[in-house]
């Protein structure tokens, strides 16, 4: 009897465990200046409640993935060149997927546009495509 209790409280206590993950948003996008052309290095930081939950690092081609965070409200900031852009807030409401922004820098302003998953996709496809048909050096 007592292992049957220990079994149940252990299937219980993982998916609690599945279902906390699950409700987990991550932020997933690329960091451009107002060309479109990707800012390699630029800081982008998730805060709550004036504590930072995460801090990544853009790729050379500009994208960027958070850790797992919980659904609720978040100031975004970037940072490019030790200067920080204004922080906008952002809503996540969907669980357990990525959310894709592209975070475009204007004149030290934020823009942050929200992209379907498909879009996102094609965007990175075509950008590809563009850097293959360049004449090789």
């Amino acid at each position: 009897m007592k292992n049957s209790a220990h079994y149940l409280l252990s299937i219980v206590l993982m998916l609690a465990g599945l279902s906390a993950f699950a409700q987990a948003a991550i932020l997933t996008g690329k960091v451009v200046d107002a060309a479109n052309k990707p800012l390699w290095g630029a800081v982008v930081r998730v805060n709550k409640d004036g504590h930072m939950l995460t801090e990544v690092r853009a790729a050379e081609d500009g994208m960027y993935a958070t850790k797992p965070f919980e659904r609720g409200t978040y100031y975004v900031v970037v940072q490019i060149d030790g200067k920080e852009m204004e922080a906008k807030k952002m809503f996540f409401d969907a669980a357990g997927v990525k959310k894709y922004y592209i975070l475009k820098v204007v004149k030290d302003n934020l823009q942050i546009d929200r992209m379907d998953e498909d879009a996102f996709n094609e965007m990175n496809l075509r950008e590809r495509r563009d850097i293959q048909k360049r004449p090789k050096r």
